[in-house]
């Protein structure tokens, strides 16, 4: 036979369920957003590197350019992995019950 939930437990899954209505759609429009920010970022970076070459620029504009945008892009991948794990358990109680 199947225990019951605990009151912490409860409290937990009742969290996690507000959190998808709520907060998941804002979290996955950010993430989004990192995505295309550090696509742009990079993009205006080659852009004006290849403009205007010299070791100087390369050195304080390229290499951080390319640096801000691979962590944009990992925040992208970050935080949608948790967005879409959080997304995925929530739908998982929904559907047996737990709520």
């Amino acid at each position: 036979m199947a225990e019951s939930l605990k009151m912490d437990e409860k409290q937990f899954v009742q969290d996690l369920l507000a959190w998808d209505e709520r907060q998941r759609p804002m979290e996955w429009l950010l993430s989004n957003l990192a995505l295309v920010l550090g696509v742009v970022v990079v993009l205006v970076t080659i852009i004006y590197t290849l403009r205007h070459l010299t070791d100087r620029l390369i050195f304080w504009v390229t290499v951080p350019g390319f640096v801000v945008g691979v962590l944009f892009v990992g925040f992208y991948f970050f935080a949608g992995k948790r967005v879409k794990e959080r997304h995925r358990m929530a739908s998982i109680l929904k559907k047996l019950g737990a709520a």
